[in-house]
């Protein structure tokens, strides 16, 4: 299908009046040939800006020759219809087809009044929904995926002009990869999502010695399915940071997780009976519905401060074997720490998937990640480069033949060789 969508969603990005394009996909632009030999030969979309590389940028040669085209697709947003629910596994589900511009936060508030909700986001909802997709955002469950695991179907245009569906009976092979494309796979332009009716969660935030941690471990992860910790390096005692979520009835009753005075403090009693050690700690307590205990407010969110962020992905097997060596490094290299730059480390962890440019693909992982608050020159390169580039192969090329939608970013962890 041959369509308008790019002067449409320019105009989108130019004009509040155009608010809605439930016809995109079906009109006509006769001179997309044109503008594409003479006009562009960099076309990339931005979204919330989250995501702080350079994954987004336009090609510089097209830049400094006036022919790349950056989209913003803020004013596409929206749930266009949602499906009757029905059965998937043991859960009853929905799919929803949402533009794909929308922000995170947004969709939580129109899920919610349709009782829905997302089964897993990330820790926040800044994100439009083609970026959360496209970079696999993830949160933490050890038999949950990243929100691309939720992706049913898509819309996307590639080079020519052309509206692809991509879902489990059509394109199957670029739908395979594209639920994480990376923005290399076209112009996502609507996502099939599948949601979940809404539910409530309690959220316990607890400290403990990390060498407790450490030694319990396994224990936690087994036991609580939705674990994730952090420490900050150097610190004095070496202390852990817990959070752990859990699923409960509708009626339980607490303070809800965005108020201001969510820091409940509760007496607990962690693994007792399950065959670790049982832990004694105090901890603050909220109970909300599942995409309020799942992520910050937007409040918090605006409040935050800017960081540099590297995440590692392992093997959860060997995740207190590289916590290990990655503290013996950090000792290593102590006396070239600036107080100036802050720290903080955090693992969450992920089920596998079957997506070949996803960071989980076909390996159940615990998500390592390093923020940097001060500067780094980290510039975004992981071992798992090498992995990405034999997982695209010419499945990219079928909707993008020439390139247009690369930049030397992609180039380099993707496409050389």
């Amino acid at each position: 299908m041959r369509a308008s969508i790019f002067p449409t969603l320019l105009a989108f990005t130019t004009s509040t009046a155009f608010t809605a394009a439930s016809d995109v996909s079906s009109t006509t632009w006769s001179d997309w040939d044109e503008m594409q030999s003479n006009l562009f030969e960099s076309v990339k979309v931005v979204g919330a800006g989250h995501s702080f590389s350079a994954i987004t940028l336009t090609d510089e040669k097209a830049d400094e020759a006036g022919k790349s085209l950056l989209l913003n697709l803020d004013n596409y947003t929206g749930i266009i219809s949602c499906d009757e629910p029905s059965d998937e596994g043991e859960v009853e589900t929905t799919n929803c087809y949402v533009r794909a511009g929308t922000r995170l936060r947004d969709l939580n508030d129109m899920l919610e009044s349709r009782g829905l909700a997302f089964i897993n986001l990330g820790a926040t909802a800044a994100q439009s929904v083609a970026g959360a997709i496209s970079t696999s955002t993830h949160g933490t469950g050890r038999e949950i995926g990243s929100i691309s695991t939720a992706v049913r179907g898509l819309k996307i245009v590639d080079s020519n002009g052309d509206v692809i569906t991509a879902d489990s009976n059509e394109n199957v092979d670029v739908y395979t990869h594209a639920r994480t494309s990376m923005g290399a796979f076209g112009v996502i332009m609507e996502v099939t999502l599948n949601v979940v009716p809404i539910w409530k969660m309690k959220r316990t935030i607890f400290d403990m010695p990390l060498e407790t941690l450490i030694s319990n471990h396994d224990d936690l992860y087994k036991k609580y399915s939705r674990f994730q910790w952090s420490y900050i390096p150097y610190a004095d005692p070496p202390t852990a940071s817990v959070m752990i979520r859990e699923d409960v009835d509708w009626d339980t009753s607490g303070v809800g997780c965005w108020d201001s005075t969510a820091n409940v403090h509760v007496e607990a009693k962690l693994l007792d009976g399950s065959g670790g050690d049982a832990v004694q700690v105090d901890s603050s307590v909220c109970v909300d519905v599942s995409y309020k205990v799942l992520v910050d407010s937007y409040d918090r969110y605006l409040n935050r401060s800017l960081y540099t962020e590297m995440e590692m992905f392992v093997d959860v097997k060997h995740t207190i074997d590289v916590l290990k060596d990655f503290l013996a490094f950090q000792e290593s290299v102590k006396d070239e720490h600036s107080e100036s730059a802050s720290l903080f480390c955090n693992m969450r962890y992920v089920a596998a998937d079957d997506i070949p440019t996803s960071m989980m693909f076909r390996e159940r992982c615990g998500g390592f990640f390093v923020h940097y608050d001060g500067g780094s020159d980290y510039d975004g390169r992981s071992g798992r480069v090498r992995a990405l580039r034999q997982r695209v192969g010419g499945d990219r090329e079928r909707v993008d033949p020439n390139g247009l939608f690369l930049n030397d970013y992609l180039r380099e962890r993707i496409i050389k060789k």
